[in-house]
């Protein structure tokens, strides 16, 4: 849905609200309500009991898997170019991600279990 004021010639806020030069243009204000409507029912979902719960988990899971990548595997920048490359790249820097923490699951069951150990060469 578009918005335009019919006439703002003699509006004593013209200078601040409406930026252009020429005099004779009118100010649009562009409205996607369909957008709202999801944005409202977002906002709904996050400010209740579980959003909030959801949202705090979220933030630690993702922090700490970037921050493993970045810290402990010295992660910088992506080695290549173009979508498809530096999707291949993070798909494999996951992998060896899940293998390490598949390793490290395995080794911690070796005092406890008494099960062979695992190495991540």
């Amino acid at each position: 849905m578009l918005y335009r004021c019919e006439d703002c010639s003699d509006c004593p806020y013209r200078s601040v609200c409406c930026k252009a030069k020429d005099e004779n243009r009118r100010k649009e204000i562009s409205v996607c309500w369909e957008f709202q409507k999801m944005r409202q029912k977002s906002y709904q979902n996050i400010t209740t009991e579980e959003g909030k719960l959801l949202r705090c988990n979220r933030s630690i899971q993702a922090e700490g898997a970037f921050g493993q990548l970045k810290h402990n595997r010295s992660f910088k920048r992506f080695l290549t170019g173009g979508n498809i490359k530096v999707l291949a790249e993070l798909l494999f820097l996951g992998l060896s991600q899940n293998i390490a923490h598949f390793i490290s699951k395995c080794n911690s069951l070796v005092f406890c279990c008494g099960i062979v150990e695992f190495y991540l060469i």
